[in-house]
């Protein structure tokens, strides 16, 4: 297959909640450009360790190296800024804020960030576009189906063009339709883009689909 560049080094991450450890010693070396899901039975430390990769927690031991930066370096606002700028984030439920259009939701990182409105959401049409939505910008979630506002999700996640996608189980709350149409838009966005994904499932169906699959028992990874 050639040669492939490491973007995420995890050495050893151990997590401990209320003095139960979820994550017992995990490694794994993420490469640009790759497909990666997590599957394995509930309380297995998938959702802890996505949290970890996308520092929205920190492990209690070990490391996290992304394109040669120790992560353990960064603290506070510029944690929050090296995220924003390079990590995109789609949970099972979509959490779109119900009070503003899909052109909105997408473009909110972006004003966040203090990109012009104009500029903003000319990107927020671009992946929106990308994602089959481009006829539902005025749309507010609660006009949107559940697959339509997923793909909200996904499109808001790119808004800052990062480059690494995290997704907690993404399809959890659709049909098998729409978990298809999902799937089919993050290989999409890998091919078209370049983008990194990784994803937790519970599905093996979808699980199989990625270019490699970790399986996590009692905080390990096993395969």
């Amino acid at each position: 297959m050639g040669y492939y560049k490491s973007m995420l080094i995890a050495d050893s991450l151990y997590k401990s909640y209320f003095g139960a450890e979820v994550l017992r010693g995990v490694s794994l070396d993420v490469h640009e450009s790759e497909i990666v899901s997590i599957v394995g039975p509930s309380g297995a430390g998938k959702t802890s360790l996505l949290y970890i990769l996308g520092t929205l927690d920190n492990p209690d031991k070990g490391h996290l190296q992304f394109e040669g930066i120790d992560l353990s370096t960064l603290k506070g606002s510029e944690l929050a800024h090296f995220r924003n700028e390079n990590i995109g984030f789609v949970f099972q439920f979509h959490n779109l804020l119900p009070e503003f259009t899909s052109l909105e939701n997408v473009a909110m990182p972006c004003y966040l960030a203090g990109i012009d409105r104009r500029d903003a959401d000319d990107i927020a049409y671009e992946v929106l576009d990308l994602v089959g939505l481009e006829d539902k910008l005025s749309q507010k979630p609660s006009e949107l189906s559940g697959g339509e506002r997923q793909r909200v999700a996904v499109a808001r996640a790119l808004a800052n063009d990062p480059k690494l996608i995290l997704a907690d189980e993404p399809t959890g709350s659709l049909d098998s339709k729409n978990a298809k149409k999902l799937y089919d838009i993050f290989f999409d966005i890998r091919d078209k883009l370049g983008k990194t994904i990784i994803y937790v499932t519970h599905d093996e169906y979808f699980a199989d689909l990625a270019d490699r699959k970790l399986e996590i028992v009692d905080g390990k990874v096993i395969s």
